[in-house]
């Protein structure tokens, strides 16, 4: 009873009112991409007219929250990046490490409602209601959500005393932050979750690409090389990474954990695209879906 009272008291923005803050998002964005106003109005337009068909193609259903999805995350980036974030959220431009754990614990609970003030608690609401009206059975898809949230915390908020974190601390980042396709997966109404291509899908995209970014990573102070490797290498988390990455040993770690992790993907792309219907549950959108993703990660796209 308490679940279902939760759930009608639920505020949701309405569908205009995420579109007006994703035309917003979208010219900021254009316009840090392009010289002056002008270019940012006519590239935001030819989107506005194009765009939908694409990522519908690209996502599936549910296109407007998908993508306010991808927006409150890049926002969140950006802020614990120290960047602007598009959507004008000065909370979380502020106090961007405590906004990303209080809306870690609200979005666990499956409501933002406290959070509404700001852009991003109302992009993370609109996405909390689809996700509870595609979810299956029992499942509580906004974990999914939550997981990311927790993971990107993780990763940009290291503790002073140890800027490198163990092998397993990272592995669980990794599994973590690949929660994020799931929520993808839950809102275009797909039966199909990571854990059904293999245990290890999203916790290998996650590795590839931070192993991809690995230089610009360390430039941030996000160290992705194993605390015991590093002490293996003897090279300290506070060298430069150009120091690092002339390390033998770390080349070598480097160059095997990322051809182990694109051979599983490549056998994942393979099982998603021509393996048995029975083994991995649909619909073949949501296949495809993953398989880019994978793919866009072995070839570092």
């Amino acid at each position: 009873m308490g679940s279902s009272n939760t759930e009608r008291q639920m505020t949701v923005p309405s569908y205009w009112e995420i579109g007006r803050l994703e035309n917003k998002i979208a010219y900021k964005s254009n316009r840090e991409a392009t010289v002056g106003a002008v270019g940012a109005v006519g590239l935001t337009s030819l989107e506005l007219t194009f765009a939908p068909a694409v990522r519908r193609h690209h996502f599936g259903p549910n296109v407007r929250r998908h993508v306010a999805f991808k927006d409150a995350q890049n926002d969140i980036l950006r802020a614990l990046r120290g960047e602007e974030p598009l959507s004008g959220d000065h909370y979380l431009k502020n106090q961007p490490r405590e906004y990303v754990g209080r809306l870690a614990v609200e979005v666990r609970k499956g409501n933002v409602e406290s959070l509404l003030d700001g852009p991003v608690g109302k992009l993370t609401q609109y996405v909390l209601a689809g996700l509870k009206k595609k979810q299956f059975g029992s499942e509580k898809a906004a974990g999914y959500y939550a997981d990311w949230l927790d993971a990107t915390k993780a990763d940009y908020v290291r503790p002073e005393e140890q800027p490198a974190l163990s092998a397993e601390e990272l592995k669980k980042i990794y599994h973590k932050l690949g929660g994020a396709y799931n929520v993808h997966l839950a809102l275009a109404g797909a039966e199909l979750r990571t854990p059904a291509v293999s245990d290890y899908f999203g916790e290998n995209v996650e590795q590839l690409i931070a192993l991809n970014h690995l230089k610009l990573r360390w430039e941030d102070g996000r160290i992705h090389v194993p605390e015991e490797v590093l002490i293996e290498a003897s090279v300290d988390p506070q060298a430069s990474v150009d120091e690092t990455l002339r390390s033998p040993i770390i080349r070598e770690w480097r160059d095997d954990t990322r051809s182990d992790a694109a051979k599983a993907l490549k056998l994942d792309v393979y099982n998603l695209s021509h393996g048995e219907k029975d083994l991995i549950p649909g619909p073949e959108r949501s296949k495809r879906f993953l398989a880019r993703e994978a793919i866009a990660a072995i070839n570092n796209d």
